[in-house]
């Protein structure tokens, strides 16, 4: 039974909580999740609140109510791998997918815990810790932070600025451009994107044009919406990812998916391209609802 989500519930008397690093914070029991099962090593523990720091962005902190000295920062796994795809069905309109981070280990280094990413929903306030079947994702997959320096020997590299409407003012390494010779269908002439995988709209990625910063498509893995989709020969797991442009169509009418025409990164010579399957199995407009 969900107490916070009962008619009454908003008449409750919030909740006071001395929370280390973010101070005292006044908590609504209706903005608490409730975990039955814990979370693994803190299976006594179940009720939590998500905050969200601008000044610790990207991440976010999960606090326990009941013990409020304990916390995890989470990232979004689409933060660290843009082919994440944990097999699991859910909303996207209602649910959120986290990984928990580890700041320092042994090593003194940061890893995030791809095998067991954490679902809340948002709308009963319900929250799990979720296995994954994958042997693909690790327990303590290691964050390289490309903005520290090593030593201060390595040479910086060369930034270039765009301006975009979603985003705001942009910072692009070179290494991180996209090179489209063929450009994406609508657009040939454009050549130059970027794939911007943000906090806010995660899971949804965006590929930007750094040609026309104002075009830009938003992008799901097609394993998200389909999870037997075949690439076959058109795809290789050791260096491409795969992503299907996403239509959002006016209020109510719901979201679209090209599984028709992929787009196809190589991430290890930085080259895309937007292939048209032969079968006829797939739509260019599959509608995008409960997954």
């Amino acid at each position: 039974m969900q107490e916070a989500h009962t008619p009454n519930s908003d008449i409750l008397p919030s909740i006071s909580l001395d929370v280390p690093d973010f101070g005292n914070l006044q908590v609504e029991p209706k903005h608490i999740f409730t975990f039955s099962n814990g979370l693994l090593g803190f299976e006594n523990l179940t009720e939590f609140i998500l905050i969200n720091n601008d000044a610790t962005a990207p991440f976010r902190w999960l606090i326990s109510v009941e013990n409020p000295t304990i916390g995890f920062p989470l990232l979004s796994p689409w933060h660290l791998d843009l082919t994440f795809n944990p097999g699991v069905d859910y909303d996207l309109a209602s649910h959120s997918l986290f990984v928990v981070v580890t700041l320092a280990d042994e090593h003194n280094q940061m890893t995030a815990n791809m095998k067991a990413p954490i679902l809340l929903n948002t709308s009963e306030q319900i929250g799990e810790q979720i296995i994954l079947s994958s042997e693909n994702y690790p327990a303590e997959f290691v964050i390289k932070n490309s903005t520290v320096s090593s030593g201060g020997s390595q040479k910086e590299e060369k930034l270039r600025t765009i301006f975009t409407a979603q985003f705001g003012e942009i910072h692009v390494a070179e290494s991180n451009v996209i090179t489209f010779p063929k450009g994406v269908l609508g657009f040939p002439e454009l050549h130059e994107f970027v794939i911007i995988s943000d906090e806010e709209t995660a899971p949804f990625n965006w590929l930007l044009s750094l040609e026309q910063p104002s075009i830009g498509f938003p992008l799901l893995s097609p394993w998200m919406i389909d999870m037997e989709y075949d690439l076959r020969n058109n795809f290789d797991p050791k260096c491409n990812a795969a992503f299907a442009i996403i239509t959002i169509r006016a209020a109510g009418q719901g979201m679209t998916a090209n599984m028709k025409a992929p787009v196809i990164i190589d991430v290890i010579k930085q080259l895309g391209e937007q292939i048209i399957l032969s079968s006829d199995k797939y739509s260019p407009e599959l509608p995008v609802n409960s997954k």
